[in-house]
């Protein structure tokens, strides 16, 4: 008995489904016995050495027949390496595919077969590929058309290094995630890390020389740097950062280099804390405003800081990420050397009759101004400037 060609038998269905898909190429299950299919959970992107094969990579739709359904062929959407012949497909739409996909792949085996075609394969689960659903406890197989997973027998060795891989993560004092022989460093919380072994696994307190950030997760890890040791505080930065378009290489700037550290329970409301200074940014209608912890001034050079805050005036723009650089700029050094520069021009530019008519002696305090015909010398520039600074505050 001869045997037909679903491809053919329902061309004319598939020459007006095709008008509704943007796809580069369209392959049916009979076209898959020189193929493979390859199974993944979650995202695409999260396939170990995506990013060597993701250029080759175009939309492929997947044809698939039910003979006893009123509308017979579907499509749905996947990718497709030409260089490997590789279907990449999720997880979820392979378990509700495969049922109608192996009839027909096995389909297209016996087609090679009528037609004395060399085939590759002589079972349609030859063409599947499982290596992305392995886990750490668990093997996956197929049971009724869907992937299960069959739980593995552990050595004493096994179970062990699983419950230290645990406990390492569990350790709020590590940081960092990785593989021991290389790879990228990961955040606890990061999807690759059920790739690494219990064997491979390593945890750490500090960056691991030599070894770069994982791109999926870089941003959580200097967020969970700025915000330690309050993680459930992450997801509410995380959103405040997201909402109003702080990227993740200026997060990483002002934690790794500046030294910030943010704390949010409310996505009104932000503290920083940025060297020796507290300051809380209300955010409010997409704008920033910045309140600067209270101090109290002991010396022109000296102060101490109290409780309270008052409004600063950034003069930087009302963007999130602008009132943080301000904070980024700020320190009580720089703002001592700001206030001395403007004294010391207001005092060059004062009246003779003024402050440097009057002699200064060497505590700072003034004298009155000299008769005419004395030689006591002009105070110095520094002793002017103590003594402007002085009248200001005393």
């Amino acid at each position: 008995m001869e045997i037909h060609s679903e491809k053919t038998l329902y061309d004319y269905l598939f020459k007006e489904l095709y008008r509704n898909y943007d796809q580069a190429l369209f392959l049916w299950g009979e076209e898959l016995t020189d193929k493979r299919l390859y199974i993944y959970p979650g995202k695409i992107k999260d396939i170990p050495g995506y990013n060597t094969f993701s250029s080759r990579l175009i939309n492929c739709g997947l044809i698939t027949v039910n003979r006893k359904n009123d509308h017979p062929i579907a499509c749905t959407s996947t990718r497709y390496d030409e260089l490997t012949k590789t279907v990449y497909i999720t997880e979820n739409n392979f378990n509700g595919l495969w049922g109608l996909l192996k009839k027909s792949v096995a389909l297209g085996i016996r087609l090679a077969n009528q037609s004395e075609t060399p085939c590759s394969i002589q079972s349609p689960k030859d063409i599947l590929i499982l290596d992305c659903l392995q886990r750490t406890g668990s093997t996956p197989a197929l049971k009724n058309n869907r992937i299960i997973y069959l739980a593995k027998e552990r050595s004493p060795e096994e179970i062990r290094l699983t419950a230290s891989r645990q406990s390492a993560i569990d350790n709020q004092k590590n940081l960092y995630f990785y593989s021991k022989s290389s790879g990228y460093v990961h955040d606890r919380l990061c999807g690759h890390l059920k790739g690494i072994s219990p064997e491979e696994f390593a945890a750490s307190d500090a960056f691991p020389e030599g070894r770069e950030y994982c791109p999926h997760c870089i941003r959580q890890i200097f967020i969970r740097i700025g915000c330690a040791p309050n993680a459930k505080e992450i997801p509410v930065c995380n959103r405040i950062f997201a909402q109003y378009n702080v990227g993740t290489s200026q997060i990483r700037r002002f934690v790794e280099k500046e030294g910030m550290r943010f704390h949010a329970k409310t996505l009104s409301e932000m503290t920083v804390t940025c060297g020796e200074d507290t300051w809380v940014i209300s955010l409010e209608d997409g704008k920033a405003k910045l309140w600067h912890n209270n101090y109290v001034r002991i010396s022109p050079e000296e102060r101490y800081i109290t409780q309270g805050f008052h409004l600063q005036k950034t003069n930087g723009g009302s963007s999130l990420y602008q009132t943080l650089k301000y904070i980024a700029n700020y320190s009580w050094q720089k703002h001592l050397a700001a206030e001395n520069r403007i004294a010391e021009t207001e005092i060059e530019n004062a009246n003779p009759n003024s402050i440097e008519s009057d002699s200064t002696r060497p505590d700072g305090s003034l004298t009155s101004p000299q008769a005419p015909g004395t030689d006591t010398p002009k105070a110095s520039l520094p002793q002017r400037i103590f003594a402007y600074i002085k009248k200001l505050f005393c």
